[in-house]
């Protein structure tokens, strides 16, 4: 059976998501109060994902994943925090291991990020330079074909990241197509992406932010057909 480690530092927050993983996941939980517990549960086991919980992630935050992988643990790391910062954002881009999650959620949405986690393929591991820029672009979804003006704040070659006024209908996992101009060449340009992760208030200019991994073209109509 795989086996999971919550890391919590509310004693609350880890009864309820432990009680509700037991109850509807086949996986076994494995609660930790603090680094040391977890540390030592590390040395006993063999864990495939850690559940963080975390206010926000800053530099001791950054430390104590640097000390994760020190410790040889290799598999995913799935973050709760209250809010998306620059530092949690250059993560997800540079590292497909480690998936943020803002308050509030559902419970449900928790169990769906941890089953893919537990059952997906290993990912690998991606670095980008990263452009800041401050340009409009139009989303359009696959799915529900909705459309959302949003701005570009910044942009690598594997994603990009977003801000708009209003809180969209859009999700983690949803398919997109960006539209944008080139005033460089006067051309309107396209690519698809897919939303790795999004936070109520973002840090450019506090609006609803979107964090989105760029995929190619063939990768989208495979995705559609999975969900068929």
């Amino acid at each position: 059976m795989q086996k999971l480690l919550l890391e919590f530092n509310n004693l609350e927050d880890m009864r309820v998501v432990k009680k509700d993983f037991e109850r509807e996941l086949p996986f076994e939980v494995i609660p930790a109060l603090n680094p040391r517990e977890t540390n030592r549960a590390l040395s006993n086991k063999s864990i495939q994902l850690i559940v963080m919980q975390s206010k926000q992630f800053r530099q001791p935050e950054m430390d104590r994943v640097h000390e994760l992988r020190k410790l040889g643990y290799s598999y995913p790391l799935l973050i709760i925090q209250d809010h998306m910062t620059p530092l949690a954002e250059r993560m997800a881009e540079e590292d497909s291991k480690i998936v943020f999650l803002d308050k509030p959620f559902e419970l449900r949405t928790l169990r769906g990020i941890t089953r893919k986690l537990l059952t997906s393929r290993s990912l690998s591991k991606q670095q980008f330079k990263r452009y800041h820029t401050n340009q409009k672009v139009a989303i359009e979804t696959f799915i529900s074909g909705e459309n959302v003006d949003t701005k570009m704040f910044n942009l690598s070659k594997g994603g990009a990241y977003f801000e708009v006024s209003k809180k969209p209908g859009l999700g983690v996992g949803e398919l997109l197509r960006l539209r944008f101009q080139l005033d460089q060449v006067e051309k309107e340009h396209h690519i698809h992406g897919r939303i790795v992760w999004t936070t109520p208030k973002g840090h450019s200019a506090g609006g609803f932010g979107i964090g989105v991994k760029f995929i190619k073209t063939e990768d989208i109509y495979r995705h559609l057909l999975q969900n068929v």
